[in-house]
């Protein structure tokens, strides 16, 4: 027996399935149910590496024995199978069960052809002198093999994504590689070569995963990082940081719309008979109304302390604009909270409405609703003014 041969067989994928073995079980942050299809993938590709090598020594008899028999049949049955559990993972977001089911039937219709084969040889036989020769469904196995690499080729390609691009590239150089190494297999039987190289496609595949997992990880992270920069930490809709920019990026598309600020009257004083406690849920209360009573694309913001501003997108007409405000009041006039002793909540609000024939900015609409505010706060509060001028050119 040829111990070198054997040894170098046996490095390449015993070492390299070791490898993925060691990592997915230091891996924490792996999907369960992707680490548990790795993990039979590994077992399969394991079982894979033990039979050929128990084949290979099999071989150098000088008599056939069921031994060889047995071994190279299980090589044969289980090849698909790997390639099903490749499958299993790059179908991981299908939740269509019944496609998985029917998609094993060619692996299974190999298992019962293998398994008649090693008593009447119809896929491999050998001689009493233990010559292999393949029977006349000998390249049955190879076509099963081959249907599930067109499968995890062809449905990679229909199902990929911006996000799974990258999975492409790696799923196509796996097909190739492994299609390649069944070709040799069934031409030349180089039976040895199929652990390295399914081995070296796991080790590939796992490694992007991490990668692609690794950024996912880093752009959630990025993404709630971003999320809490732009969110007023007491009542979770945008700061005057984010709100400004967003209002100033729309502004400069020149998109009409309506913007407002307000704040609530006399809220010193719910401070001060209630306590500070009371007053943020009075904040928190008129910031969801706002995000209850104006749209998913309208911009709402929190200035400072009771001080909130608004931009309603599309709004030009001044009839519209009243009736969007007359029910936002209407909705804060119906807050009722228990801790203030079901005491009327009231705003005052000054807007401005902008139809889109001239630049402006963030500061200037502020400025000119903020003197809208100041008006009204004179005229009596629980109120609002809209200002529907054009600003007047600056003198040169």
């Amino acid at each position: 027996m040829d111990y070198t041969r054997v040894i170098t067989n046996l490095f390449t994928p015993a070492f390299g399935l070791l490898f993925i073995f060691i990592f997915l079980t230091m891996n924490s942050s792996m999907e369960g149910r992707i680490k548990r299809l790795f993990y039979i993938a590994v077992g399969i590709s394991a079982f894979e590496t033990i039979v050929s090598e128990i084949e290979m020594w099999t071989e150098t008899f000088s008599h056939s024995t069921m031994l060889r028999n047995v071994t190279d049949h299980l090589g044969y049955m289980d090849r698909p199978f790997i390639l099903y559990t490749i499958l299993l993972i790059v179908m991981r977001e299908d939740k269509n069960k019944r496609k998985k089911c029917i998609y094993v039937i060619p692996a299974l219709i190999n298992v019962v052809l293998c398994l008649i084969s090693i008593f009447n040889g119809m896929i491999v036989n050998y001689s009493e002198s233990n010559v292999v020769s393949r029977g006349s469904l000998g390249f049955v196995p190879y076509v099963i093999s081959g249907i599930y690499l067109i499968i995890i080729f062809v449905y990679t390609i229909m199902n990929v994504t911006k996000e799974r691009r990258n999975e492409l590239i790696i799923i196509s150089a796996i097909m190739i590689m492994l299609g390649f190494t069944i070709a040799l297999i069934a031409l030349f039987r180089l039976r040895q070569i199929f652990s390295s190289a399914l081995a070296l496609s796991l080790i590939f595949y796992y490694i992007y995963f991490q990668i692609d997992h690794s950024r996912k990880e880093y752009e959630e992270k990025a993404r709630v990082a971003k999320a809490r920069a732009e969110k007023d930490a007491l009542t979770g809709i945008r700061n005057r940081g984010a709100g400004e920019a967003d209002i100033n990026d729309i502004l400069k598309d020149k998109s009409s719309g309506i913007f407002g600020m307000f704040d609530c009257d006399k809220f010193k004083l719910i401070n001060e008979e209630f306590g500070h406690d009371t007053g943020d849920r009075v904040l928190i209360a008129v910031a969801d109304t706002m995000t209850q009573s104006f749209r998913g694309h309208d911009v709402v913001m929190r200035l400072s302390s009771d001080e909130f501003a608004f931009f309603l997108r599309g709004i030009t007409d001044y009839k519209v604009a009243k009736l969007c405000l007359d029910r936002f009041m209407t909705a804060i006039s119906e807050i009722k909270l228990d801790i203030i002793d079901n005491k009327p909540v009231t705003i005052s609000m000054g807007a401005v409405l902008y139809d889109g024939s001239y630049e402006t900015s963030f500061e200037e609409l502020f400025k000119r609703a903020d003197d809208e505010l100041f008006y009204m706060k004179k005229m009596g509060r629980n109120n609002y003014r809209i200002n529907q001028d054009k600003p007047k050119p600056e003198k040169k």
